[in-house]
C-alpha cells in the first residue's frame, strides 16, 4: 500500500494527484468523502450497494474516512450517509473545500 502524505493529511489511496483524489475517476461518476468511526464498516455498509462504483479505506489527519466513487443517478449522498449512519459508523461528509481546508489551503 501506498501513502501519500500532504501537509497534515495521509491518503492511503496510492500515489495520486490531489486533484484525482477528490474529482471522479470513472466517466458519469461522482466522488464522496465520508469521516467514519471505522473505514471497515463504512466499507461493508456501502460495497455491494446499487450505484456504488469503488470504496476506498483510509485517513484523513486522524480520522478514518471512505472515499466513494458513486453514479449520482442511482443514489445520492444522503442515501450513503443513511446506510452508513445505520451501520453506526458515520461521523461526517467531507466536502472538497473541507479536504482542501485540512491541507492547508493547497488546491
Amino acid at each position: 500500500m501506498k501513502i501519500l502524505i500532504i501537509g497534515s493529511a495521509i491518503l492511503l489511496y496510492g500515489l495520486l494527484p490531489v486533484s484525482e483524489v477528490i474529482s471522479s475517476e470513472h466517466a458519469g461518476t461522482a466522488t464522496a468523502i465520508f469521516a467514519v468511526g471505522c473505514f471497515d464498516v463504512g466499507a461493508s455498509a456501502l460495497q455491494g450497494r446499487k450505484g456504488i462504483v469503488s470504496v476506498g479505506k483510509g485517513w484523513l489527519g486522524s480520522s478514518e474516512i471512505n472515499k466513494v466513487v458513486y453514479h449520482p443517478d442511482e443514489v445520492s449522498v444522503k442515501q450513503m450517509e443513511d446506510w452508513l449512519n445505520d451501520s453506526g459508523t458515520y461521523r461526517r461528509t467531507i466536502s472538497t473545500d473541507q479536504l482542501s481546508k485540512e491541507k492547508g489551503g493547497q488546491k
